[in-house]
């Protein structure tokens, strides 16, 4: 499976793909790659209008928001712009594991 993880923090890039790596998602570098999975950070810069572009160019990819726990308006404000699933940072990993073990 194609994931595309999009965030501007390092901290969060390295938390994530080891364990993305090592449940066999081929980690794409952007968009043009076809990803079956978009995980998004939400305090990315420009991130609620990347996400809606994303929508636009990937109508059948799955994409997941995650960002602070108690940030409910930037939760709603992603599902309005296209977001499949909003979840707190806390439990982004354990959702994107799950979307990846369950295949495109």
């Amino acid at each position: 499976m194609r994931a595309l993880l999009l965030t501007d923090n390092l901290m969060t890039r390295s938390w994530l793909e080891p364990p993305c790596r090592s449940a066999g998602a081929e980690l794409v570098r952007d968009a043009g790659a076809a990803p079956d999975l978009v995980a998004l950070d939400l305090t990315a810069a420009r991130a609620l209008e990347r996400l809606a572009e994303l929508r636009a160019s990937l109508p059948s990819t799955r994409i997941l928001a995650f960002g602070p726990h108690l940030d409910g308006p930037v939760f709603e404000a992603a599902r309005r712009a296209g977001a499949d699933e909003t979840v707190a940072r806390g439990r982004a990993l354990e959702r994107i594991l799950a979307r990846l073990a369950a295949g495109p």
